[in-house]
């Protein structure tokens, strides 16, 4: 309870509400690393505002908020600290892994209603869960040189034949492929000219990998989204699944029944995300730790 004198003034009195939010690391390998999200479980009762003060005093890259749905098991909305956004892979892993340990979910086939549209969710008994992702929808194709600039590398380092292309299964991705893991891990990024191009091609940010030669992971990568206050990220699922799709169209994916991709390893925070194809949608998986509660007043 909190006093402010008010223009009469007399002092009244003011019952704020306390909020649970849980920090939740989705594609944790092993228990560790990850990506943090902040997951509420209980939103029917918030408007846009306080889901926004709520994400902005998480402070993570995206926090998620579950609420009833008359159209599918569960509606998700997902905060960054500074706007909405339509879909987040990582943070759609930590609520269906937290609402499966907690048992407002059973293992199984689910829905989710979010801004990208209604999607399934599988829910795995030994705790991997794994994401429909919208149907892939490929845009522009960017020139090397621009794309080199902005990632403080030649044009050489990048793919001759995997041209940048913005590609989306929920939000628009540049995918750039190089031609090693090791620029791939020097990488020193202009976040400003980043940010700007993001904001003229309206995508989140850049997904950049480097495909992996060996037998159990497909691709390193790295995700940088600076125009949504997001330096680099650790873990990303929609981001994976555009590439996925990516690669399929292009020719560039092995026949495998599970892909699994490393990101996060120059932050020291390496994850895994999976990926699979049903249907010739793609579906993104992972594990989910949940870490503490965090408590919020409003």
């Amino acid at each position: 309870m909190h006093y402010k004198k008010g223009q009469s003034g007399l002092f009244c009195y003011y019952q704020y509400m306390k909020i649970v939010a849980y920090h939740v690391n989705a594609f944790t390998a092993d228990s560790k690393a990850g990506n943090p999200a902040g997951v509420v479980l209980d939103a029917d009762d918030l408007n846009n505002a306080e889901m926004l003060a709520i994400a902005k005093e998480v402070g993570f890259s995206e926090t998620a908020f579950i609420s009833k749905s008359k159209e599918a098991t569960k509606r998700l909305r997902f905060f960054t600290p500074t706007e909405e956004v339509d879909l987040c892979g990582h943070a759609t892993i930590a609520s269906w892994s937290l609402m499966y340990q907690c048992h407002i979910v059973d293992k199984g086939i689910s829905t989710q209603d979010t801004l990208a549209g209604l999607l399934k969710v599988d829910v795995g008994a030994d705790g991997l869960i794994y994401m429909q992702q919208a149907s892939a929808s490929f845009f522009e194709v960017v020139e090397a040189d621009i794309v080199a600039s902005i990632l403080g590398i030649k044009p050489s380092d990048l793919s001759s034949t995997l041209k940048p292309q913005v590609v989306s299964t929920g939000l628009k991705d540049l995918i750039v492929i190089l031609n090693s893991e090791e620029v791939l891990n020097n990488l020193t990024p202009d976040f400003a000219a980043m940010s700007e191009f993001s904001k003229d091609h309206n995508i989140t940010g850049m997904h950049v990998i480097s495909l992996l030669n060996d037998q159990t992971s497909l691709a390193a990568a790295r995700n940088f989204a600076p125009l949504v206050g997001i330096d680099e990220e650790s873990a990303t699922g929609t981001s994976n699944g555009a590439l996925l799709c990516y690669l399929k169209k292009y020719g560039g994916l092995p026949a495998q029944n599970e892909y699994r991709i490393e990101q996060g390893k120059s932050m020291g925070q390496t994850s895994y995300i999976y990926g699979k194809f049903e249907d010739e949608v793609v579906w993104i998986g992972g594990n989910a730790t949940v870490m503490k509660e965090i408590e919020i007043a409003l």
